[in-house]
C-alpha cells in the first residue's frame, strides 16, 4: 500500500440508530509482529495461516457467528493490499475454478465475503492498542455498543465467545471484557482484574484493572484476553488518557478511566481454548491442536507425527 492510500477507506450505509443488535466489531492489527519474525517480514501478522486458513479468516468467521458482520479493520499501510485481495471477490479466479470444477475451494472464504462488511482503516504509527481503538472512532454509530476482537487471540469455544459477550452487554447495559485465569508469574504481561464482586461464577464486576503489573505469587489471577464490547463511552475515555506502560495509548488505561468516572465494566471468563498466535510456540500450539481437532486432518497430521515418531 503506498503513501498516497488515505487515512480512512470508509464505506458509507444507512444506518438505524435506534437498531438495539450490536453488529459492529473493531479488528485491531497495525502492529509490526516483530515476535513472529521473519514470518511477517513481507506478510501481515494476521494472515499468517492456521492449517489451511490465515488467522485473520477465523476471527471474521468468530464475528459472523455471533451475528456481527459489520468489520473494520485497523491496518499499517503495508498490509492493506493482501487483507483486501483476500476479503475480496476474484470473479477471474472463480471462472477459472469453476472451469476445473474446484471452485468449492473457495467456497468458505467466499461465504464470508458475501456475509460480510469490510471498512480499512491506516494506523499511521503504531501508538498503542488504544490509539488504534480510537482510530475506528468514525466507523462505530454514536452512542452504540461495539465488539472489538484481536486477531492475536484464536479462540475455540463451543459457542461463540462474543455471542456471550453482547447479550451480557445487552442485558447488564454494560461494557464487557474477557478475563483468563493466569498466574502471577503471568501477570506482567497481560492486564490484570481486580474484581469487585461476583454477579455469576464466571460473570464479575470490575473495581479496577492494572496494565502490565510486576507482581510475583503462585496463585492465580483475573487476566484481561483479546474479546470485548464496549459502549461508545470508551471512545471518551481514550480521548481523555495519557501515554501509560511502552509510552502507548493503553486500552487498558481506558477501562480503568471509565470505571472511575463511574461507568460500569463486566468481566466474563472465557469457556474454551485461547491461542496466543503472536509468538513462534503459540503459532505451532495453535496450528497442531486446530489441526487435530478437524476431522478433515487429524488423520493426516498423526500419519505424519507417527512415520516421524518412528523414525527416532
Amino acid at each position: 500500500m503506498k503513501k498516497s492510500i488515505s487515512i480512512i477507506i470508509f464505506n458509507v450505509f444507512v444506518y438505524n440508530f435506534c437498531a438495539a443488535h450490536i453488529n459492529q466489531v473493531i479488528v485491531p492489527m497495525a502492529g509490526l509482529g516483530t515476535r513472529l519474525l521473519p514470518i511477517t517480514k513481507a506478510a501481515p501478522k494476521s494472515m499468517v495461516a492456521l492449517i489451511d486458513k490465515p488467522a485473520l479468516h477465523y476471527i471474521v468467521d468468530e464475528a459472523l457467528q455471533s451475528n456481527m458482520n459489520d468489520l473494520c479493520f485497523i491496518i499499517n499501510e503495508n498490509e492493506y493490499e493482501a487483507i483486501a485481495n483476500y476479503f475480496s471477490p476474484n470473479p477471474e479466479l472463480d471462472a477459472i475454478l469453476s472451469e476445473r470444477n474446484k471452485l468449492h475451494l473457495l467456497k468458505e472464504v467466499n461465504s464470508l465475503i458475501s456475509r460480510a462488511q469490510f471498512t480499512y482503516i491506516v494506523q499511521p504509527q503504531p501508538l498503542g492498542l488504544g490509539h488504534a481503538v480510537l482510530m475506528g472512532k468514525p466507523f462505530i454509530r454514536p452512542y452504540s455498543f461495539f465488539g472489538v476482537m484481536l486477531p492475536d487471540n484464536i479462540i475455540e469455544t463451543d459457542t461463540p465467545h462474543m455471542e456471550d459477550l453482547i447479550a451480557l452487554a445487552e442485558m447488564y447495559n454494560a461494557s464487557i471484557i474477557t478475563i483468563e485465569e493466569i498466574t502471577y508469574d503471568q501477570a506482567s504481561q497481560y492486564a490484570v482484574v481486580i474484581p469487585k464482586s461476583f454477579l455469576t461464577e464466571d460473570l464479575i464486576e470490575v473495581e479496577d484493572i492494572i496494565e502490565k503489573p510486576q507482581v510475583a505469587g503462585d496463585t492465580l489471577c483475573l487476566g484481561q484476553m483479546g474479546r470485548h464490547v464496549f459502549s461508545y463511552d470508551i471512545f471518551e475515555s481514550l480521548e481523555a488518557i495519557e501515554p501509560g506502560v511502552g509510552n502507548e495509548i493503553q486500552l487498558t488505561d481506558a477501562v480503568r478511566h471509565m470505571i472511575q468516572n463511574g461507568q460500569r465494566v463486566l468481566a466474563y471468563k472465557l469457556k474454551g481454548n485461547r491461542y496466543d498466535i503472536g509468538n513462534i510456540k503459540g503459532l505451532l500450539e495453535a496450528t497442531v491442536t486446530l489441526a487435530l481437532h478437524n476431522p478433515l486432518y487429524r488423520p493426516m497430521l498423526c500419519s505424519i507425527f507417527k512415520e516421524e515418531m518412528s523414525k527416532n
